[in-house]
């Protein structure tokens, strides 16, 4: 499950139950999902309301694992006063078709099927530079069937509109 690495092994010392044993001062967890990192801002006119709107900060930036915490989180923001500023993609290098993870600014949330196999949903990231990812391997995207659009982060806020 924890990946980890003898350079960050160091020894318990100092406590007598601890003899000999040691501990990771960082371990890694191998995900071969994408995930979502999202940063909020105040909603227009209520900037007094939220936390770092002092300083100029956003109120908020968070780590979803699924399009489904997505949904979940506009809820929350709206409670909150709070709009979604920006949504990055961290993809893995399998999905997005490089050798390495890859980091995307968002535009849209879609989802689309399999064209022979409906029970099969994918969601397809569109980002800034025109990339279309999707989330289901053994289809290309220009196959899939296109159901709807489930969020767009266009427009000068990013704000978003969740159809």
């Amino acid at each position: 499950m924890f990946a980890t690495h003898d350079r960050t092994r160091i020894a318990m010392a100092g406590l007598p139950a601890a003899v000999g044993q040691h501990y990771w001062s960082q371990i890694e967890v191998p995900l071969f999902v994408p995930f979502l990192m999202v940063t909020y801002k105040p909603e227009p006119g209520r900037e007094d309301d939220c936390q770092g709107a002092a300083t100029g900060q956003g109120a908020a930036t968070e780590m979803l694992g699924s399009v489904e915490d997505l949904v979940a989180s506009t809820y929350w923001a709206a409670r909150n006063n709070l709009v979604i500023d920006t949504v990055c993609l961290i993809c893995p290098a399998h999905m997005c078709g490089q050798k390495h993870w890859g980091l995307y600014l968002l535009t849209g949330i879609s989802i689309a099927f399999e064209p022979d196999a409906r029970e099969q949903v994918a969601y397809v990231y569109e980002t800034t530079e025109g990339k279309m990812v999707s989330s289901l391997l053994s289809t290309p995207v220009e196959k899939l069937v296109w159901a709807k659009q489930l969020f767009s982060f266009k427009g000068s806020s990013l704000a978003a509109q969740a159809s």
